[in-house]
């Protein structure tokens, strides 16, 4: 997989020791959960002798990675392969890793609070199974509808979408739906999502 992120950002975090990824990582879960700290920032970045913009780019470089495995929903050993690979030796990567590890959760109700102000979501779902069994005219009828009430919300307000459909055509629209999410989830989906990307 391929992100589009400045690798020169964080080329500095290759070369750091364990303790100094540890105490970077902890810029990283205060800037998320605080916003930056410029006193926390400016001393790391006297500790190790470069500048406070390059700490603050690389902060801000590190979230984005975060964010957009957030995004990919990469599990944990995924995000630690990445990082691997990327430049990051095996210490670094499971330090890294873990702090996104912590940090997911509050990162994915982010992402989610921001995209239900901007399109509507799902808020509910009923459904009915209405069959007619027979009819004057048929005496052996079977005729299985199924009726759904979709409810979403848009800037709090809520919509209701009514759909009718017969439960072979809701069980391709699932198996085609599964499908389709195992496809993007393979191997060879990935890698040809790293060559067009």
């Amino acid at each position: 997989m391929i992100f589009n992120f400045k690798e020169e950002n964080i080329q500095f975090l290759f070369v750091l020791s364990a303790p100094a990824t540890e105490d970077f990582s902890k810029l990283i879960v205060n800037h998320l959960s605080r916003g930056g700290n410029q006193k926390l920032i400016t001393t790391a970045a006297q500790k190790l002798g470069i500048s406070k913009e390059t700490i603050q780019a690389g902060i801000e470089e590190v979230i984005y990675l975060y964010v957009e495995s957030c995004k990919r929903k990469l599990s944990w050993t995924d995000f630690k392969d990445f990082l691997v690979r990327t430049g990051f030796n095996q210490e670094q990567a499971e330090i890294l890793s873990r702090v996104y590890e912590g940090q997911k959760c509050f990162i994915s109700e982010t992402l989610q609070e921001q995209q239900k102000s901007q399109f509507p979501h799902f808020s509910n779902l009923e459904w009915r199974l209405e069959s007619q069994v027979a009819s004057r005219s048929l005496l052996h009828q079977n005729d299985p509808t199924l009726l759904l009430e979709l409810e979403t919300s848009e800037g709090g307000t809520p919509q209701r979408h009514f759909l009718q459909m017969e439960p072979s055509v809701l069980q391709s629209i699932t198996s085609k739906l599964n499908d389709a999410l195992k496809e993007a989830n393979s191997v060879l989906a990935k890698r040809v999502l790293k060559k067009f990307s």
